[in-house]
């Protein structure tokens, strides 16, 4: 039963990074705008937006970032730069409603999703749940 209930909820929260990225869209070099990571900040700078991947790719631990507008009296591509440690995958990012945020992943770095990243004994049920979840077929039949 404990189990049942922990893959429902690894389910769900698969489901709801899949939901959240929706409306993102990606560019070839691994950033987006319109969108946040909701992973703990590891580090903030006031940057301008061009620099905030280079800083992430020398933070030790950084695997993404976002980023949004700040005070703009600096000039209009000036703001605050989060540094971002963990997981990390495209599905993670989180949409939002103003333009001028950018979230991006450091490039050549495989995608861990929030999904895949969790202890060595919920492993296989979080792959089995996921696996659901990426399968609109299996899922119809267990629902």
């Amino acid at each position: 039963m404990l189990q049942a209930l922990v893959a429902a909820a690894i389910a769900l929260l698969c489901l709801a990074g899949r939901a959240a990225a929706a409306g993102i869209e990606w560019n070839p070099e691994g950033w987006a705008r319109r969108c946040d990571f909701s992973t703990e900040d590891i580090e903030v700078l006031d940057v301008l937006l061009i620099n905030c991947p280079r800083y992430c790719a020398q933070k030790s631990g950084c695997t993404h970032y976002a980023f949004k507008i700040g005070n703009t009296e600096y000039g209009k591509h000036y703001g605050r730069c989060h540094l971002k440690a963990g997981p990390r995958a495209k599905s993670d990012a989180v949409f939002t409603s103003r333009a001028s945020d950018v979230c991006g992943l450091l490039p050549g770095a495989a995608e861990v999703s929030e999904c895949s990243a969790v202890s060595q004994h919920a492993r296989l049920l979080t792959i089995v749940a996921c696996a659901v979840v990426a399968n609109p077929l299996v899922l119809s039949l267990l629902l």
